[in-house]
């Protein structure tokens, strides 16, 4: 797995009139951008660790034009949180400042940069071929081994029961490059579950932003 290296977004800067440029990328170009993304991502893979591999940057999303152009037979996992709660957890991170981390410094700010991502994933969802897995934050914490089990059969790989043990395995590594490093140690935990509702008077001013995609991704009010 690579753990949110910016690998696919550095090829996009570098694509003289993306995304625009995408629709009249020639094959030899298309093989090009390939190696160059296979090449970049040889570097954080380990070399024993099989034929398949997560390119866990979650900003990707962004660029799935250029990721099903280069990749189209890539398997996708949308990995979803009700919208408040990711709203919210990524105002509350301290993050490294930089052009997108900028836009956690209000809550509002912060609605306005989701509502916007997953506006333009509803568009690449009506047109482009995709092979795409919906997961649930919510639906892991409460049943890890079906969300896991259903998730492997997508990835059209065998179960293997060392898939519980993440919280042993995260321990035993040397480094983990995500925000949340110190969370994936721990036991699956459930109250992080809809925070948002501790904060709802702060939450009103933008819940009209959000409204649509929590209905979209199947929030309501019974959550």
């Amino acid at each position: 797995m690579i753990e949110e290296r910016e690998i696919v977004g550095g090829i996009a800067r570098g694509l003289e009139g993306y995304p625009g440029a995408l629709a009249a990328l020639s094959p030899e170009r298309i093989g090009d951008l390939r190696a160059q993304y296979m090449a970049q991502a040889a570097r954080y893979l380990d070399p024993a660790g099989g034929d398949r591999f997560i390119d866990k940057m979650p900003l990707n999303i962004i660029d799935l034009g250029l990721i099903v152009r280069l990749f189209p037979g890539a398997r996708i996992i949308l990995a979803l949180r009700h919208p408040c709660d990711c709203c919210l957890s990524c105002f509350m991170q301290s993050f490294v400042a930089n052009d997108a981390m900028a836009n956690f410094h209000t809550l509002e700010d912060a609605a306005g940069l989701y509502a916007e991502v997953m506006g333009l994933w509803a568009e690449y969802r009506r047109l482009l071929p995709m092979n795409v897995h919906r997961i649930r934050y919510e639906d892991l914490v409460g049943d890890l081994e079906g969300e896991a089990r259903r998730l492997l059969d997508f990835l059209e790989l065998e179960w293997d029961e060392r898939v519980l043990e993440y919280s042993r395995h995260a321990r035993e590594r040397k480094q983990i490059t995500t925000p949340s490093y110190n969370q994936v140690t721990e036991a699956i935990y459930t109250r992080a579950r809809y925070r948002w509702q501790r904060y709802e008077e702060q939450m009103a001013p933008i819940m009209p932003l959000l409204a649509p995609y929590i209905e979209a991704f199947g929030y309501g009010e019974s959550d």
